[in-house]
């Protein structure tokens, strides 16, 4: 059937309402043309007579894409819902989507900022889930104090007035070594650091050095480079971006350091530290491995720092041992403009 130019407009207009529009030349109904939306303003090619057919009546790919997605997206207040009924209380008063930080309240009192994926994933509040990781690993002072008896080493005291397995404990060796750590990073290299050094620097020296044999791979380098999925996931809840810039990132930072979940990981498998990962059997890094990454989704994702936001932290708060609630302040003190003049915009 020959269909006019005018009477092909005419339907156009007709089956839509005047919301697309004809952008190229007008051959027969039966040939493929340009159309545009004039709603959203996207352009593509389709049949004509898929367009301006009483049957078909094909719209705009785009407009139809996003009623669909209406159609299945939560509006804030059933966020809201969802969030109550798991003891915590919305804070953010926009909701885009379920990729987007919201900032919500646990009836702990404490605030924090997560996805609502992640909340629903089951993450909840990171300090709520610290203070249950702590307690489920928490060892008595008479544990504490027979550890040490073992390693020869003397309690002085818990600095911070109390002890959980990220408290800073120091202690003395029969050398008089003065050591300051936390108990996680005790259990995961007992005895005394100082002492293991000057062994380790006596017995590594000349043709036994590290450099003459190539080095000795520690089990926490093995592990960093087993991290691949836990950072590509990390950098996507970050939209690829500084968190506190929106520049391009250099790295990407634990909340709950590195080295504490290294400890946690070695205590929950039972498995002890070795100077060299070929000391380790397969089936031992295997497990360690596995353990290692469940523990890096059980605590809060990694952030994309620039570089040089990056240096600042640890130049104020050290490396390992780092926290969560150490990050929280460090925000504190960017937001309130601290940095300034040490940081370039």
């Amino acid at each position: 059937m020959v269909v006019s130019k005018n009477e092909f407009l005419d339907r156009l207009y007709s089956f839509h309402g005047g919301k697309i529009a004809l952008t190229g030349e007008y051959t027969k109904i039966t040939d493929k043309m340009m159309f545009v939306c004039l709603v959203c303003g996207h352009q593509w090619l389709a049949r004509a007579s898929a367009v301006a057919s009483a049957s078909q009546r094909q719209g705009c790919p785009i407009c139809k894409l996003n009623k669909l997605r209406d159609c299945f997206k939560l509006n804030i207040e059933e966020v809201r819902r969802n969030i109550d009924a798991k003891g915590c209380k919305l804070l953010s008063t926009d909701y885009v989507n379920a990729h987007t930080a919201l900032k919500i309240q646990c009836n702990c009192g404490n605030i924090f900022s997560m996805t609502y994926n992640n909340f629903q994933s089951g993450q909840g509040c990171p300090k709520c889930s610290w203070e249950r990781a702590n307690k489920s690993k928490a060892k008595s002072m008479s544990e504490i104090i027979s550890m040490l008896t073992e390693d020869n080493l003397e309690l002085i005291c818990f600095p911070n007035g109390y002890y959980n397995r990220r408290s800073l404990m120091q202690t003395k060796c029969k050398k008089g070594h003065i050591v300051e750590r936390s108990l996680a990073s005790y259990y995961l290299h007992r005895g005394c650091p100082e002492c293991t050094s000057e062994r380790m620097s006596e017995l590594f020296r000349g043709e036994n050095s590290p450099s003459w044999k190539g080095g000795i791979t520690s089990i926490e380098f093995f592990l960093r480079n087993r991290l691949t999925q836990w950072k590509n996931d990390s950098k996507k809840f970050c939209n690829y971006r500084c968190i506190f810039t929106g520049d391009r990132f250099g790295a990407i930072h634990h909340l709950y350091s590195f080295n504490l979940i290294v400890s946690e990981a070695m205590e929950n498998i039972s498995l002890d530290v070795r100077d060299q990962v070929s000391l380790y059997s397969n089936e031992e890094l295997e497990s360690l491995e596995q353990e290692v990454l469940r523990l890096h989704y059980e605590y809060p994702m990694g952030v994309c720092l620039r570089d040089d936001i990056h240096d600042l932290f640890h130049s104020l708060y050290g490396k390992g041992d780092n926290t969560p609630e150490q990050f929280d302040e460090f925000k504190s003190r960017w937001y309130f403009g601290e940095f300034k003049n040490k940081i370039a915009s």
